[in-house]
């Protein structure tokens, strides 16, 4: 299994990974600093209180691709 930052991110959120995967991924983390430098980053930004997180939901709880859209082209506004 390689390590890239989809497996990293099912690694530390523990989410379809079967034990030997998992085994793997945490020896491969061992051995690569820029993956122990990435985990550490991931786990500050993700603590930090100020990072925003918006709901992809409408008023009738239904996601909407247009706000998640909006969101990744950074032109949802504040009021949205």
């Amino acid at each position: 299994m390689r390590l890239t930052l989809r497996t990293l991110l099912a690694y530390l959120n523990e989410a379809g990974l079967t034990a030997k995967e998992q085994k793997e991924i945490s020896a491969r983390i061992e051995q690569s600093e820029n993956a122990q430098k990435l985990i550490k980053h991931l786990e500050v930004i993700t603590s930090d209180p100020a990072v925003n997180v918006f709901a992809i939901s409408d008023n009738q709880g239904e996601k909407n691709a247009n706000r998640v859209a909006q969101y990744l082209d950074s032109s949802l506004s504040d009021k949205d």
